[in-house]
């Protein structure tokens, strides 16, 4: 019994320190990546990154570039986010525009820098 007692509290220890993606909350004004991880010598999104014409609504298009985002707004519940364009190292015809709704488990927060 002892030894279950260790395990629940070391557990819910271990828990207070450790941040999930699910923990995370988009704000307004956030900057977000797309998720990513390496394969090969290549960086690949973690999964297709479809973004909608609103949440949960129409497919719009499907993300192929790996750039930085807004956000401009979100659901109620946090699990969509609207995503506007910002300027990049090159020119942007998309800055300041809201591109569409993605789910905010494909998406990474940022250093702010990377969206100004």
């Amino acid at each position: 019994m002892l030894n279950l007692f260790k395990v629940i509290v070391l557990s819910l220890f271990a828990s207070m320190f450790s941040v999930t993606h699910a923990d995370t909350t988009f704000k307004v004004k956030d900057c977000v990546f797309p998720l990513t991880v390496i394969k090969g010598d290549r960086l690949v999104f973690v999964n297709p990154i479809v973004v909608y014409s609103e949440a949960q609504g129409e497919l719009a298009w499907t993300m192929e570039t790996f750039e930085a985002y807004l956000v401009s707004d979100t659901d109620f519940n946090g699990s969509w986010i609207q995503i506007r364009g910002v300027e990049g190292f090159e020119p942007n015809p998309y800055a300041g525009k809201d591109l569409g709704w993605v789910q905010s488990s494909d998406m990474e927060i940022q250093d702010s820098k990377g969206c100004e």
